[in-house]
């Protein structure tokens, strides 16, 4: 039986969240001066670093810390007795060196067979549907693996140089990739034009944001997006704290 194909989740850490929603909320300042472009500026910038700095300080390690990628010193001797023995009969070539060779070759193997096997059994049973990781693995397993047909010429020849590839592909986007030869009448042009130049209609100011307004829009947020360039993801938006929130309202009324 081949041994299992597998890959380890590194180690990683969860966001206590409670703690979170209280050391976000003791840093922040809703007394704050919202009257120029440059204060908006700097409040955003002051909410950012207090999400993260909250974040940081929420971080606990998860329960099962095992290090996966452990080799144990009985296959660290072995490889190096399998290395030196390798050396040895490539210099002398004598039949009793190629045989000690291949023996331990062979009981490598074997035990690296049996440590991957223990190591998978180990990472199996540290799956969790606490964390998501029972989750991830499932879905991993089961992901059906896309199979990509080879790249083909109209007259059916396979393209199987990267030059031939390059090529095809180039052809195939220079035709699909082209503006469109519309020409519209004047006429039309005239009207489009003088809508653009017509001058705006009144309309009453928009209604301020409300805390509830900001909640409910945070409530149909998929936590599954990956984050920013700021690196605070949905699913932190989603456990921000109420204080921090009414802050939100106000820079956005601002």
């Amino acid at each position: 039986m081949p041994s299992p194909s597998f890959h380890l989740e590194p180690s990683f850490k969860q966001i206590n969240w409670p703690k979170f929603r209280n050391i976000l909320s003791n840093i922040t300042n809703l007394n704050i001066k919202l009257k120029t472009k440059e204060d908006i500026d700097t409040a955003i910038t002051s909410l950012t670093e207090n999400i993260l700095l909250a974040k940081n300080n929420s971080l606990s390690p998860t329960l099962n810390t095992t290090s996966f990628n452990h080799i144990t010193p009985e296959i660290s001797q072995l490889i190096i007795e399998k290395r030196r023995a390798r050396n040895k009969w490539q210099h002398s070539h004598y039949p009793d060196d190629r045989h000690t060779y291949n023996s331990l070759s062979n009981k490598l193997k074997k035990i690296l067979k049996k440590h991957k096997n223990v190591l998978y059994e180990s990472h199996l049973s540290s799956l969790s549907p606490n964390i998501g990781s029972l989750w991830r693995k499932t879905k991993s397993l089961l992901k059906h693996k896309t199979i990509f047909s080879p790249l083909q010429r109209r007259n059916c020849n396979l393209a199987i140089s990267d030059q031939d590839k390059t090529e095809l592909l180039a052809q195939y986007f220079s035709n699909v990739f082209k503006p469109h030869s519309i020409l519209p009448k004047n006429s039309h042009l005239d009207q489009v034009n003088e809508f653009i130049n017509s001058p705006l209609p009144m309309s009453l100011p928009a209604k301020h944001t409300t805390p509830n307004e900001i909640s409910s829009i945070i409530k149909t947020l998929k936590i599954n997006k990956s984050p920013g360039h700021d690196q605070i993801s949905n699913q932190i938006v989603k456990n921000i704290a109420a204080k921090t929130i009414i802050q939100l309202t106000h820079i956005y009324n601002a």
